[in-house]
């Protein structure tokens, strides 16, 4: 089986990517949805499709050859958007982070470099698949290239052969300047021959095979139409002359450049970490962290604690995770893992009298870094311990991304570090040496992801909101929901209705200030009224 060689025209798809879906920016108010729709479509593409050589086409800034020949040539286009030019230098790294080599050419589009590297293939024993949405591509189809298509935001992709070819447009590929020549391109701002269609260029050439012969036989063709094509014959084999692919660009060519190879999977995950393109991160393989072989200590007594916590600096936090049912009003908790890097990691097995000895331990002065705090706080309560003083890593993961729907710690790890820490599935069954293992590892993994989030708040400047405002509220909802709240039905549906009054009144002011009703919950329809019609600079994501 031959090997198979992609080439993507990486420019085009940069397009349809910025156009595929509304504005999207990071935290840091980065525009960020073509980088993210061009990552995922190559992503998928190198998964499901696993090519053995893989590259993309690029277009060179300046004018090129088609400029020269007609000053008009995609004259119609708009400019670059200032906040998709902000995305190519993430493009650039995007690339180079896969691995992928990029081929341009001045003077040259991409399609050219992509009709030149087909060219250059020829002799070679490959499949070429071309991976574009440009219907003047489709030229370049033979028994050996073959064109990749993905149609619409459904992502259903066609792949174009010479069969496909003749369903679509009724001719076959080497056709298909000459239908273009007829009926123009006005993505392209090819002129054509005015009046003259699809279905009229397809019947044309269904009778002539090509434009030179059409012109050849120009008597055969009846009435308004001929005097239509004399009229526009220069205008009609320009608009050929700028629909024909080039296959001789100037490039240097070495196929095993191409060859595909493992990226470089921590400028990868470093890329879309700055993106916060978490579903991607998914996809990452992690680096497991080993659960230990060497026995964890167990800290069955208050002195075998205090031992412990001997070994980690004054005042210095210590990071915790637990294992159990979370339910309130009384949590039902197995275990306690711990680590500090002074100290390392150790297991604290739940007993009779162990919530007291934690009370006088790890309370006071001393700081607990947890994730998900409130369990642990609420098993406390139910013993009449008073909870000390927590650091919580779900709540700053929250802070940093209220739009996720979970916020576990194995996907968290797996996002920000790449690493992904022992999960406690079955932990019910787990002896207490596989369980503490667990444990400890776990509570590794709580504190070098804290002290990503710690970092992630001050650079946002969100440190305030979680030291003043969440963090606060933690040890209060573990009261509450050991304690219940008691409910006045009556008084809530009044301070709905309120609520109602209240957001009809913002809603009318929000239209009065942008000038013109609109969804205030369509993120399309919000980030024109904010970015284009108000121009307000993009610095959170909205």
């Amino acid at each position: 089986m031959a090997e198979r060689l992609f080439l993507v025209d990486g420019h085009s798809h940069l397009f349809r990517a910025y156009h595929a879906v509304g504005y999207l920016s990071t935290s840091r108010g980065v525009p960020s949805h073509a980088v993210l729709i061009l990552s995922t479509m190559l992503w998928k593409l190198i998964r499901e499709e696993r090519p053995d050589y893989l590259g993309i086409a690029w277009d060179a800034p300046g004018a090129t050859f088609r400029d020269r020949l007609f000053e008009e040539y995609k004259a119609t286009r708009a400019a670059m958007p200032a906040d998709l030019a902000q995305q190519l230098p993430y493009v650039r790294r995007l690339f180079e982070a896969l691995r992928t080599p990029v081929v341009e050419a001045p003077g040259f589009e991409a399609d050219d470099v992509l009709g030149t590297l087909v060219a250059r293939v020829a002799d070679r024993d490959l499949e070429v698949v071309i991976v574009t949405g440009d219907k003047d591509l489709l030229q370049l189809v033979s028994p050996r290239v073959s064109v990749l298509s993905v149609v619409g935001r459904s992502g259903e992709r066609v792949h174009y052969d010479a069969a496909k070819v003749r369903e679509r447009w009724g001719v076959d590929p080497a056709q298909i300047p000459d239908v273009l020549a007829l009926m123009g391109d006005s993505i392209d701002n090819i002129p054509g021959v005015p009046g003259v269609g699809e279905k009229t260029a397809v019947k044309l050439l269904a009778q002539f095979g090509t434009v030179d012969r059409l012109y050849e036989n120009l008597a055969l063709v009846a009435g308004k139409l001929r005097e239509t094509l004399a009229a526009h014959r220069k205008q009609a084999l320009l608009s050929r002359e700028l629909a024909t692919v080039s296959r001789q660009v100037p490039i240097d060519f070495d196929l095993e450049a191409f060859r595909l190879r493992e990226p470089d999977w921590p400028r990868l995950r470093a890329l879309w970490m700055e993106m916060e393109f978490s579903r991607l991160l998914k996809d990452l393989p992690a680096q497991t962290v080993e659960v230990g072989t060497e026995p964890v200590a167990a800290l069955a007594t208050e002195a075998a604690l205090r031992d412990y916590l001997a070994g980690v600096p004054p005042g210095e936090p210590v990071a915790m995770d637990w294992a159990g049912e979370s339910r309130p009003p009384e949590p039902e908790l197995q275990g306690l893992g711990l680590f500090h890097p002074a100290a390392g990691g150790a297991f604290v097995p739940l007993g009779p009298e162990t919530a007291e000895a934690i009370g006088r331990t790890l309370g006071g002065s001393r700081e607990l870094i947890v994730h998900d705090a409130k369990p642990v706080l609420g098993w406390l309560l139910a013993r009449g311990v008073a909870p000390p003083a927590v650091e919580d890593s779900a709540v700053a993961a929250y802070l940093l991304n209220p739009a996720r729907q979970s916020y576990p710690l194995e996907q968290l790890s797996l996002e920000t570090l790449g690493e992904s820490p022992p999960d406690l599935a079955g932990a019910a069954g787990l002896g207490p040496a596989e369980l503490g293992a667990r444990l400890a590892a776990r509570a590794r993994a709580v504190w070098r992801y804290w002290g990503y989030a710690a970092g992630q708040l001050d650079a946002l400047g969100l440190r305030s909101v979680y030291a003043e405002i969440e963090r606060p509220l933690v040890p209060v909802l573990a009261r509450m929901e050991r304690a219940g709240i008691r409910v006045d039905v009556e008084r809530l549906e009044g301070f709905a209705k309120e609520l109602e009054r209240s957001l009809d009144l913002l809603t009318r002011e929000i239209h009065q200030m942008a000038g013109e009703p609109f969804t205030i919950g369509s993120p399309k329809q919000l980030a024109h009224v904010l970015f284009e019609k108000l121009k307000l600079p993009a610095s959170r994501r909205t």
